[in-house]
């Protein structure tokens, strides 16, 4: 992936996810021979909140279909995202889409966080991608879409200009619904305090990793019968919530 940044340096990270804090000591002072069963104490405390941060969200079909419901009645971008549905697939899969159809979801990548996400990388990256010839940018989709997995589809991508593996997930996500979901930090952070996933997100999202978090997806579209965009408008507001 080429990406310009304005200052010349590279782009920011994502940020990694907060660290819970250790248990507070114990208020007053312990006597002797009341030392070790206070220690035990604090050790159990500490077992317990090591063990409610990593898997401090439950996933059910009941919260994900609440949570879905949740961002369909309250999500500004909604209703431009069930549209681009209806339509990207068909002229993704079938190569007769313009460059504008492809821009929208570079910048609908960045732009869903609302204005929170930081703004010279977003234009970074949008202004990179501005730099792939349309052709270029029909075949690296085309030949994704022809992936025999995932990891090798999103590879493919970044090839393009501007093009991560959040962006390129992106792409996967809007040209074949069923069988792909955009993930970022926010996302895979959603699927780790559930304990879906067991590692943080990394510095910067692989192939390898995507492949992972995109695993750990299909494993819970399939225990709660509900497709993708469910999915993800369940994780994306689970995540808005925490952060």
């Amino acid at each position: 992936m080429a990406v310009r940044s304005p200052d010349g340096e590279k782009s920011l990270s994502p940020r990694s996810p907060p660290v819970a804090g250790q248990s507070s000591p114990v208020a007053g002072g312990v006597g002797h021979l009341g030392f070790h069963r206070a220690f035990a104490t604090l050790r159990l405390q500490d077992s317990h909140s090591r063990a409610s941060y990593e898997h401090a969200m439950e996933l059910t079909r009941a919260v994900v279909e609440a949570k879905a419901n949740e961002y369909r009645d309250n999500a500004p971008l909604y209703a431009v995202e069930r549209d681009h549905l209806g339509m990207l697939p068909d002229a993704f899969q079938s190569g007769e889409f313009g460059y504008r159809d492809a821009e929208w979801v570079v910048r609908w990548t960045f732009r869903r966080h609302l204005g929170a996400y930081p703004e010279t990388e977003r234009r970074a990256h949008e202004d990179a991608f501005g730099d792939n010839d349309e052709s270029a940018i029909r075949t690296a989709l085309a030949d994704a879409l022809a992936a025999d997995a995932p990891e090798v589809a999103v590879s493919r991508l970044t090839d393009l200009d501007g093009v991560d593996v959040r962006v390129a997930s992106a792409f996967l996500f809007f040209a074949a619904p069923d069988d792909y979901v955009p993930v970022g930090e926010r996302e895979w952070t959603v699927l780790r305090d559930a304990g879906v996933l067991s590692r943080a997100y990394p510095d910067s999202l692989t192939p390898s990793a995507y492949a992972d978090s995109l695993e750990a997806c299909r494993s819970l579209t399939d225990r709660f019968d509900c497709d993708t965009w469910t999915l993800y408008r369940a994780l994306w507001q689970l995540g808005a919530a925490e952060e």
